[in-house]
């Protein structure tokens, strides 16, 4: 299986279209799969069809925790490389410390202001899609 896509848990269609419409602007052309509820991530996390490169994982789901997303694709033995960056509008000390025990490869603040939020993506992009070096295919 080829790594292809980055995957968004997002439940908010503003925010998820606020953020494609972003790293569209900045040029990110991989593919993005957006998966709206915690029983969606569940199911993926067991019957996924592509592999991912990395995870966008917001924290706060209606009726659910992004924290057990977090812990259950920790425990998927073909999940456990996958980069996990949370982004979230929780600035609580607590979730991002729970979220670093958890397993989290990077913890961001969504930022209201469009043009810093460009510039937190642009970020995003060039560290973990430019400068790191991220699997491209599991056996």
């Amino acid at each position: 299986m080829i790594a292809s896509e980055l995957v968004v848990v997002e439940d908010s269609p503003t925010d998820f279209q606020i953020l494609t419409l972003t790293l569209e602007s900045i040029g990110f052309s991989l593919p993005i799969r957006r998966l709206k509820s915690y029983d969606e991530a569940m199911d993926w996390v067991h019957r996924r069809d592509a592999q991912p490169l990395l995870m966008l994982l917001d924290l706060n789901l209606h009726g659910q925790d992004g924290r057990d997303i977090l812990r259950a694709v920790r425990s998927h033995a073909s999940l456990r490389g996958l980069p996990v960056v949370v982004l979230t509008t929780s600035t609580d000390p607590r979730d991002v410390d729970e979220c670093y025990r958890a397993g989290a490869s990077g913890y961001m603040v969504k930022q209201i202001d469009l043009s810093v939020f460009e510039e937190q993506m642009r970020d995003f992009v060039n560290y973990w899609f430019k400068s790191c070096q991220l699997v491209r295919s599991y056996s």
